[in-house]
């Protein structure tokens, strides 16, 4: 591959990956900020899709048969990172939705948090450098 078309892919792929990092961030700041409402109904099913959607995206993420090829890779980097983020927001739209105990939703951030700092593209893992 060209050496100046991997330096772009590398740099768009942490770009992406730098953008959604800060909003799950940001949904975890805003648990702290907001009160959860009252009244309404645990949504254990928000919960559960959350979680795994968050799992999927670590499978996809660190499974290696996608590496061959650059721009399968970075593809499939996007999209375990996206279902990363589905993750955090689902743990933002429970805090706001229902009166569970915070830590379930503040959980599910945190896990969409750690699941994306080890999505962190890397050459290896965009598919720019063969496995030794």
């Amino acid at each position: 591959m060209d050496p100046l078309k991997a330096k772009q892919r590398m740099q768009t792929s942490l770009i992406v990956w730098g953008a959604l990092l800060w909003t799950a961030i940001m949904y975890l700041g805003l648990t702290f900020i907001l009160q959860p409402a009252a009244g309404s109904p645990a949504l254990t099913m928000l919960y559960n899709i959350g979680l795994g959607l968050s799992l999927l995206g670590l499978f996809l993420g660190h499974f290696p048969k996608f590496r061959s090829n650059p721009q399968k890779a970075q593809s499939i980097q996007t999209i375990a990172l996206a279902l990363c983020e589905s993750c955090a927001l689902m743990g933002l739209v429970l805090f706001m939705t229902s009166e569970i105990d915070p830590v379930k939703p503040r959980s599910m951030i945190g896990l969409a948090l750690v699941a994306m700092a080890t999505l962190f593209p890397t050459p290896k893992r965009m598919g720019l450098e063969s496995a030794k």
